[in-house]
Order: C-alpha cells, then sequence, then structure tokens
C-alpha cells in the first residue's frame, strides 16, 4: 500500500468523524478496567486478569485511537498509527483467553477430569479442552506475529511481509475462536448428557455468545486484512469489532458464570504457578 506520511492516518480508515466514538469508547473501558481489576484481587483467577488486561489495552488503543482521530499532526505520525494498530490486535488476546480458560474451567467442574473419547473427533476436542499450554503458545505465536507486522510496517509501509504476518496473526485468533465455540458445543452436550450444570440456567448459551462474538469480530477483520482502509472504517469497526468485543467483555458480568478461585482450586484446575490442585492438593 503506497501512502504519504501526512495522511497516513487518514489512508488507513481513521477519520475526523469518529472522534466522539472512540472518546466514549475509552471512557467506558476506564470503569470495566477498575471492575475487573477489583475482581482480580477478591477471586484472582486467569479470567479476571485476562479481562483487567484487555480493558488495559482496549482504553489505551481507544485513547490512541481518539488522538489521530482528532490530529492531523498525530495522523501524519506513522509510529503512532503503528503503535495503536498492535496495541489494539495484541490485546484481543486478554478477551479470548478469558472466554477460552472460563469454558475450560466450566468443563472441570461440570466434568471433572473424566476424559471420555468419541472416536477421533473426540480426542482431538479432550486435547483441546485439556491442554491449555497449546491455546498460550497458538496465542502467544499471534501476537509475535503481529507485533513484527508492526516494526515492519512501521519501516516499510509497502512491505508485503507485513501483511502476510497480520494476515497469520489474525487467522490463528480466528482459528482459537472457533475452537472456543467447539468446546463450548461439547460442554453444552455433556451438561445435557450428564444433567450436570454449574452457574445460572442459561449460562451455557452466555458462553455461546461470547464465543459467537469474538468468531464475528476476526471473521470481519480476516475479510478485511489486506485493506486497512476498510476494516478501519468507523461504519464497519465500531458496531463489527469496537461493539463485539464490548459485548463480550460485558458477558462476563453475568452472576455466576465465572467460577470462584475457591471452586477451582476445590475441583482440580491448573492455577497460576502451572501446578495442577487435586482436592487443596498441589502437584506438578
Amino acid at each position: 500500500m503506497s501512502t504519504s506520511t501526512d495522511s497516513y492516518g487518514r489512508l488507513v480508515g481513521i477519520e475526523h468523524n469518529e472522534l466522539p466514538a472512540a472518546i466514549v469508547f475509552s471512557v467506558i473501558y476506564a470503569p470495566l478496567l477498575a471492575i475487573y481489576l477489583f475482581l482480580s484481587f477478591r477471586s484472582p483467577t486467569f479470567v479476571w486478569r485476562s479481562l483487567a488486561i484487555f480493558c488495559l489495552f482496549r482504553m489505551t488503543g481507544f485513547i490512541l485511537r481518539a488522538v489521530i482521530s482528532g490530529s492531523d499532526s498525530a495522523s501524519a505520525n506513522i509510529g503512532l498509527i503503528i503503535a495503536q494498530e498492535v496495541i489494539y490486535s495484541i490485546g484481543f488476546i486478554g478477551l479470548l483467553y478469558s472466554a477460552y480458560t472460563l469454558v475450560l474451567d466450566r468443563d472441570v467442574l461440570t466434568n471433572g477430569f473424566n476424559i471420555s473419547t468419541r472416536g477421533l473427533l473426540g480426542s482431538f476436542v479432550n486435547l483441546i479442552r485439556r491442554t491449555r499450554t497449546l491455546i498460550r503458545l497458538a496465542l502467544t505465536a499471534a501476537i509475535v506475529c503481529s507485533i513484527i507486522s508492526g516494526v515492519e510496517e512501521g519501516n516499510n509501509p509497502d512491505d508485503t511481509s507485513a501483511l502476510n504476518l497480520r494476515r497469520a496473526s489474525l487467522y490463528i485468533f480466528l482459528v482459537v475462536a472457533c475452537l472456543l465455540l467447539i468446546v463450548t458445543l461439547v460442554l453444552a452436550y455433556d451438561e445435557m448428557a450428564t444433567n450436570t450444570r454449574y452457574g445460572p440456567k442459561h449460562g451455557i448459551f452466555v458462553l455461546h455468545l461470547i464465543a459467537l462474538l469474538c468468531i464475528v469480530r476476526e471473521a470481519f477483520l480476516c475479510a478485511t486484512v489486506s485493506t486497512s482502509a476498510q476494516h478501519n472504517k468507523a461504519v464497519y469497526f465500531y458496531p463489527l469489532v469496537a461493539t463485539t468485543e464490548l459485548i463480550a467483555a460485558l458477558l462476563f458480568l453475568v452472576p455466576g458464570i465465572v467460577p470462584s478461585r475457591q471452586e477451582l482450586l476445590g475441583a482440580g484446575v491448573r492455577n497460576e504457578n502451572g501446578r495442577m490442585n487435586y482436592g487443596g492438593k498441589s502437584r506438578w
């Protein structure tokens, strides 16, 4: 994409008319950040901590977007625009990993550590349900691709390798979001089969909605990855990216959706130190 530095922000789709929206979203995420920080201290689990990180990145990203939108000099600063794009991109890991962790934690509370095999597909599903390290590695790879893409684009906006890395990052996020939906569907099946349910009656539908919102966000970005001006255009970006993420983040506040730390440790869910706890006893 050939660009000129005096209009780079406008060429990638960040316009003056979206300033109010960027300000509103940055303001919305401020109290959300405070709420999730409070919850992460009251009940320190990966879900709340990851959501706090997500809100911090989103608030920062929208503040930068507001600055770029409202200032022509900021719009001409390629480094600032690349920083905003990278911060916004890697911040999504907080929301996606929170959702994935929540589903897997609820899976353990529902099924314990009983692993069933339903053929090849069942074995694959059980693998992604029980091996959280694979998801962490995939998301880490997506972050690395996004950061390197930003650096390469900052050095040379016309470099096609930056686009390829950004595309790889988005596709990884999309695959993980699809896997999230799969494990959520399996959890719903297990809850019906065993007549065992954790949390509110309609909690599983909330989890499905979070997964679908993540997929909508990623599907749109993957479809428009080659045209930054399109996916950054306010008329598309705010309803299909910004709003879907915000709704998904708010859904975690549904009472009873997120298990407490005591429930997780009692059920044997892996703790923050990487150890597996069985009935309160910690083992590697």
